[in-house]
């Protein structure tokens, strides 16, 4: 497994977008970066959660900025003001997750088009933002968060495995079109991982992890979210210079 030792100190002093910073593996991604010495940009819905994440890092000049990711209109301008303000954005980790768990029946239209909005739509808007006016000497790292789910079958997990399989096709074909221009696009294909999005699943199918255990099919256990963060940390680093358009298995045993 990589660690954030793996860096060397080459990420002091970057500065990197944290989309998703409040809870699960976006946090983590946070800390990690934050002991590297990066300069972090947390970016989610609510701000006291913002403000609460922001606290636990050091030092205090980290930066919390209130976004929605279900609000596309808004990507592009908030991008353009952090660029104007921060100057050079060497990263993007995007760790945004929407997707209501729910039996096919429940499921509205509005949920489908949060669903996308804010795990894919808004992701690919961010991007062409940061690359908007990039000089090609000026390196850009993104790594985004995406999910077993994208490729196993699993009941309830329509609407988020849906947007998590929509993000990774977007993930190759932008490495595709953008290494050229020296972009670096990954994903990580963490198995179940235990975060607060588990808890809801657990609301409906009873304890995850009990059946992971008993069944075998995660034999190695939920993945905890500082495991994905490291393996994070590493495709932004100059150790993964050569990894373009993968999504990185983070499985558990679990085949993925």
């Amino acid at each position: 497994m990589p660690t954030s030792s793996h860096c060397n100190g080459e990420l002091a002093g970057k500065t990197f977008l944290v989309a998703g910073a409040t809870s699960g593996i976006g946090k983590s991604v946070a800390q990690l970066l934050a002991d590297a010495g990066a300069h972090v940009v947390l970016m989610a819905r609510t701000e006291q959660a913002l403000q609460d994440v922001k606290a636990t890092l050091a030092p205090a000049t980290h930066e919390a900025v209130p976004f929605d990711a279900t609000q596309l209109e808004t990507v592009g301008p908030l991008v353009e003001e952090l660029k104007q303000r921060l100057g050079v954005i060497d990263g993007l980790v995007w760790c945004v997750g929407l997707g209501r768990t729910g039996r096919l029946r429940d499921l509205e239209i509005a949920d489908m088009f949060q669903a996308m909005n804010g795990s894919c739509f808004a992701f690919l808007e961010m991007v062409k933002a940061l690359m908007k006016g990039k000089p090609k000497q000026q390196p850009l790292r993104i790594v985004a968060i995406s999910s077993l789910a994208s490729t196993e079958f699993q009941k309830y997990l329509t609407l988020y495995a849906a947007s998590k399989a929509a993000l990774e096709a977007s993930v190759r074909c932008l490495a595709a079109e953008l290494g050229p221009r020296n972009v670096r696009v990954n994903a990580v294909r963490p198995a179940f991982v235990d975060t607060p999005r588990l808890a809801g699943l657990n609301e409906i199918t009873g304890s995850v992890e009990e059946s992971l255990k008993s069944s075998g099919y995660q034999p190695l256990g939920l993945v905890t979210p500082e495991e994905v963060a490291k393996v994070v940390l590493f495709l932004l680093g100059d150790a993964a210079q050569h990894i373009n358009g993968v999504s990185w298995a983070v499985n558990g045993g679990a085949a993925c």
